[in-house]
């Protein structure tokens, strides 16, 4: 019965499970191979590299440029401080020096990447420039905008009095306060980013030097094409992260990463943006995508791609034909307005006389808004603006006389030009910004 029971049950004999458990054992202690799952095989990665220019397209295998041009900018100057609700302290985010800071500083060798980099010294060049144009006199009038602290309009306009007295050593006689509700050419007060705007102090002169804007020259460096693109091969099944980077002799240049989900898009690298990551040296940029699975196996691919490096002292070595630039941030309209100011016309006047050349290549006018209104009425605004510009420089008059090229266009909120989470980003953004291209012979 029992060996019934055995057979019919699948049970080996004891002497076969006792020979089996020995070698298993055995196998264990000596190192005995055991027989191994097959592995799947590491995926193969691909990388597809194409350029991108907003005028131009997409183009392949593309040959990176990046070329240096003189540049000379035009910073108007915003004379207002603003303030957050309830406070007369003036925001960190405004540059402040010690008077020993202040012995040096000078408004010309301001380190700016971007006209916000400029406002936030206003009180520091407006410091200096009345250190400079003895005995003009200023008028700091302090506003307040849904504030429930009482005097703050005040309080604003002795703080930006005392960092002037103290830092700067501005006497106060040459420093007139007056305090009121809200500016004479306030932003509307139907949305928190006008009630925003109202909280500031406004700065004025009868010398209109004192906020005249800032000339700076520069280098400016242009990539060709401006925008690269890079089609990344996933895995499939996808990855459970990835990794991108290009780099150029262990200097990373860009980098981004991701997860499982879906890459619909290409990676685009913008390659001037960031002023630090932009490549310095002629040859290649080497990029590396890296992939890691559910079961934590990496795998990556290499590539290279050519660059060139045209700098200013190589031009002027070859003696090649060159071209500079000068760009003219020069007109801060008021909220929701197009109309030119006498401010406006005197700069206006100054840029008609930089331009009267028959060096100009050609002229770029465009108008911006800020983010306040419907995309429809902004697009229209930037462009009345641009228009405005154009008129008041008498463009169609220069253009027959020294035939440049002319383009014009209107820029609405879909193209923010700073940062419109501030008050000054988005006076910054109610602007028109002319570039004119000029011919240079070396």
């Amino acid at each position: 019965m029992l060996r019934s029971r055995t057979k019919s049950s699948g049970l080996l004999p004891r002497s076969v499970l006792f020979v089996a458990f020995f070698v298993v054992v055995l196998g264990q202690r000596h190192g005995f191979a055991q027989p191994k799952q097959p592995e799947m095989a590491l995926p193969t990665l691909s990388v597809r590299i194409t350029g991108f220019d907003s005028i131009l397209g997409e183009s392949s295998n593309p040959h990176l440029l990046i070329e240096e041009f003189d540049k000379s900018q035009l910073y108007p100057i915003l004379p207002y401080i603003f303030f957050s609700e309830n406070s007369s302290e003036i925001p960190s985010r405004y540059d402040r020096l010690t008077h020993r800071q202040s012995n040096t500083f000078q408004a010309e060798d301001v380190h700016a990447s971007s006209p916000l980099d400029v406002y936030h010294q206003t009180l520091n060049i407006l410091g200096r420039r009345l250190k400079d144009r003895f005995p003009s006199t200023i008028t700091i009038a302090g506003f307040f905008s849904n504030d429930s602290v009482p005097n703050v309009a005040e309080s604003r306009a002795k703080a930006v009095r005392q960092y002037l007295r103290e830092i700067w050593h501005i006497d106060t006689s040459r420093m007139h306060l007056v305090a009121g509700g809200l500016p004479t050419n306030a932003s509307t007060m139907t949305v928190q980013d006008g009630v925003e705007e109202n909280r500031r102090v406004e700065i004025t002169s009868d010398d209109s030097t004192l906020m005249s804007p800032l000339i700076l020259d520069d280098t400016m460096r242009v990539a060709t094409p401006p925008i690269l693109r890079f089609y990344l091969g996933m895995p499939n099944p996808a990855p459970k992260e990835w990794y991108f980077e290009v780099f150029q002799k262990n200097r990373r240049l860009f980098h981004t990463f991701g997860g499982a989900e879906p890459l619909e898009k290409p990676i685009e690298w913008a390659v001037i943006a960031q002023k630090d990551n932009i490549p310095t040296l002629d040859g290649f940029l080497t990029y590396r995508f890296q992939t890691v699975d559910s079961n934590e196996r990496s795998t990556s691919t290499e590539g290279q791609f050519s660059v060139e490096i045209l700098t200013l002292s190589k031009k002027v070595r070859l003696k090649m034909a060159d071209k500079e630039y000068d760009k003219y941030s020069l007109i801060l309209f008021d909220f929701d307005s197009s109309t030119l100011t006498p401010k406006h016309r005197e700069m206006l006047a100054l840029l008609r006389q930089r331009i009267q050349s028959d060096t100009v290549i050609s002229m770029d006018i465009r108008g911006y808004s800020d983010r306040t209104g419907s995309a429809d009425y902004d697009d229209t605004l930037a462009t009345r603006r641009a228009e405005a510009v154009a008129t008041g420089l008498g463009v169609e008059d220069l253009r027959k006389k020294y035939m440049f090229n002319l383009s014009m266009k209107g820029l609405g909120k879909d193209v923010p030009l700073y940062d419109n989470d501030t008050p000054e980003g988005r006076f910054y953004s109610r602007t028109v910004d002319v570039l004119v291209e000029r011919s240079v012979q070396h």
